[in-house]
């Protein structure tokens, strides 16, 4: 009897830690759980498949006059701090020969996309903004120049912690989530404003260059007339 009360003890007893340890563990879950939605994880994307699979910036501009947009704002801007006279929303570093392009051809390296540390090291006049998105569609967040440092805030702002990507070599900015950017989304962001350049500095047009004339036969030069 001694025996068998004794066992018996051991398995209430063994019971007892087990729910406990149940317990404890469902008080610890829980919150965590709570705090980190599911649905953000699992929409989250690679940044270089985000740019490589977004319609160009170009057509997507284009849309933008459309009857149905042509009067709704993109996003709003406000808490405006420095001079601040262009917001950058994409940007075409590439030129394949034929057409400039977001997406690296081949042979070129891709813009290298990271994640925005408390502080990045920019030269050049300060500024700050908050831009809210409206009806600004895609993966390109607006930037008022060259990115110093970024906080989020609307509905999605943890969401957005996690997903928002920026090169520094296009001094570009995407937001990895299924759709881009969305209505209410809101970045502040400091920046360097963009330096204002004009025609002469931003070199030679691409459809300038000439073709040496000693290299143009004499049947093809302007002016020339086909011998009969």
């Amino acid at each position: 009897m001694r025996v068998r009360g004794r066992a018996l003890g051991r398995v209430a007893m063994g019971a007892g830690v087990v729910g406990l340890a149940v317990v404890s563990a469902a008080a610890v879950a829980v919150p965590v759980a709570g705090s980190q939605p599911r649905e953000v994880g699992r929409s989250a994307i690679e940044p270089r498949l985000v740019v490589d699979r977004a319609v160009s910036p170009l057509s997507r501009y284009r849309a933008y006059f459309a009857d149905d947009l042509y009067d709704a704002p993109l996003f709003t801007i406000g808490d405006l701090a420095g001079d601040v006279e262009r917001v950058r929303i994409a940007a075409l570093p590439f030129f394949d020969g034929s057409e400039f392009t977001a997406v690296a051809p081949s042979g070129y390296t891709p813009l290298r996309f990271q994640h925005v540390p408390s502080a990045l090291a920019v030269s050049g006049d300060g500024v700050s903004a908050t831009l809210t998105v409206d009806a600004l569609e895609g993966p390109w967040a607006p930037l008022p120049g060259e990115l110093g440092g970024v906080t989020f805030g609307g509905p999605r702002a943890t969401a957005l912690v996690d997903s928002f990507y920026y090169a520094p070599q296009a001094g570009i900015a995407v937001v990895a989530l299924d759709g881009g950017v969305a209505a209410g989304d809101a970045f502040t962001a400091s920046a360097a404003a963009a330096p204002d350049i004009d025609l002469a500095q931003a070199g030679p047009s691409p459809g300038a260059a000439a073709v040496p004339a000693d290299l143009i036969p004499s049947r093809c030069a302007t002016g020339s007339r086909r011998r009969e």
